[in-house]
């Protein structure tokens, strides 16, 4: 499903990168712009935003409930430094 028509970004591009940034840091906020920025686009109209926030929040979700204590250890490791 096409979810920004001004870039013709699916809903399976945007999930992709969201599970690319999550794997680098599962703990970060992850925003629209930092989701296009990473596909090395920008918003235009930003009229997709809001369905491109609920798809963050569902990966989100989905990705960091398989997490394990260790990998939030790590995580949080990698932040300090």
């Amino acid at each position: 499903m096409i979810v920004c028509l001004c870039n013709l970004l699916s809903q399976g591009e945007i999930e992709a990168a969201v599970e690319k940034l999550l794997a680098e840091d599962p703990w970060q906020l992850i925003v629209p712009s930092k989701v296009y920025h990473s596909l090395r686009i920008r918003g235009r109209c930003c009229g997709c935003f809001p369905d491109v926030v609920e798809i963050i929040g569902r990966v989100s979700e989905r990705v960091r409930a398989g997490i394990t204590q260790d990998q939030t250890e790590m995580a949080l490791q990698r932040r300090a430094h």
